[in-house]
């Protein structure tokens, strides 16, 4: 008789999520023995327009947790290689190689130098090509499916990389946006290659945005409001930089509709923001507080609120993906995408409508 607790299923599972809590631990760990580094040479947040946070407050945690990252999906690679038993991760996948790793890592000390002296905007996009150009060679397939021509896809999947990176940068300025986002996203992505039964997708995708999501989480425990520490460019690019390329990846994979649903937020947060400002002919490069989430936070929400009503929606939209997965039809897919564009859609708007919210419950507050 094949009882579950004894098959080789339960015994990978486990193995996950020790390996999950162990790493977010490590993580967690390592940022409180770098922090008094991180202060000693002042690395504190500095403070711009597009800042809510109060008090000197170090960042730099982005380079234990792409640190972590890497030595991680390394650690991996090598141990696959040497025993190919057990072979819980393709070693060829495009997050595993050793020159993802060289873009990593030079993403992260260049992106590091900023957070020490903030560098124009046009050095930090230069080089953000540049690392994006090396990202793209190494996706296999094509992100479009097909429906645009080779060299478009290509164009294409360096603008997304690029865009997406940036967004994710945007968030860190939040206590626990940035963690809960990529969190969601990384999990999500774990997911639907466990409920679509689809193994090349788990050892190619899924499992580096488990370690993803677990670094993620171990800094996260110190970021929550009030945030101790923040990720600074040296993590927010570098950790938005992996995760373009995996939902780049499950795109080429076949699950389109994944690499829609479960970033919505961001590309309407960023997308709508950006078109606003360039409509308006600002400096869209500079710092701001137009972001949907700053504004609510502006008009007079907690930090805290935020970002648990956007974590409400991450998970919305996770269930969603999965839905239009298990349901496999591109009617389902359409249905998907529309009702997860409509609960983003709400959010944003519970964004903008928070000033008229807030002075009523001060009315109420003065009146009684």
């Amino acid at each position: 008789m094949d009882f579950f607790f004894f098959s080789y299923e339960f015994y990978h599972a486990c193995f996950l999520a020790g390996a999950f809590v162990f790493l977010a631990a490590a993580t967690y760990g390592g940022i409180l023995l770098a922090m008094p580094w991180l202060e000693r040479y002042d690395c504190y947040v500095v403070r711009n327009i597009g800042s809510h946070h109060r008090g000197k407050i170090p960042h730099g945690a982005g380079l234990v947790v792409v640190a972590v990252t890497i030595g991680s999906l390394l650690s991996a690679k090598l141990f696959v290689l040497f025993l190919p038993q057990y072979r819980f991760v393709d070693p060829n996948s495009t997050t595993l190689s050793l020159t993802f790793f060289a873009v990593l890592f030079f993403l992260c000390l260049c992106s590091f130098t900023d957070d020490l002296k903030p560098k124009s905007v046009v050095y930090r996009l230069s080089l953000q090509i540049f690392a994006a150009i090396f990202a793209v060679t190494l996706i296999p397939g094509e992100v479009l499916l097909g429906y645009a021509p080779y060299a478009l896809d290509k164009i294409f999947a360096l603008l997304f990389i690029v865009a997406y990176a940036n967004f994710v940068n945007f968030l860190d300025g939040c206590d626990g946006m940035c963690g809960v986002q990529v969190v969601a996203v990384c999990l999500g992505l774990v997911a639907i290659g466990i409920v679509a039964f689809d193994t090349g997708f788990n050892a190619s995708v899924g499992f580096s945005a488990l370690i993803l999501a677990a670094t993620m989480t171990g800094f996260l425990l110190l970021n929550w409001q009030p945030a101790k520490i923040f990720l600074g460019d040296a993590g927010s690019i570098p950790a938005g930089f992996l995760l373009a390329v995996l939902l780049l990846l499950a795109s080429s994979h076949g699950y389109w509709e994944v690499a829609v649903i479960l970033p919505l937020y961001g590309y309407c947060d960023a997308g709508f923001t950006l078109l606003g400002r360039i409509i308006r002919r600002e400096k869209f490069w500079q710092p701001h507080k137009q972001h949907f989430f700053r504004r609510a936070i502006e008009q007079g929400r907690e930090p805290r609120q935020v970002v648990r009503a956007t974590a409400l929606v991450n998970v919305c939209l996770v269930a969603l993906a999965l839905a239009a997965i298990r349901a496999n039809g591109i009617v389902y897919d359409l249905v998907a995408v529309a009702v997860a564009t409509l609960l983003v859609a709400v959010l944003l708007w519970w964004m903008t409508r928070t000033r008229n919210a807030v002075r009523a419950r001060q009315g109420r507050a003065r009146q009684g």
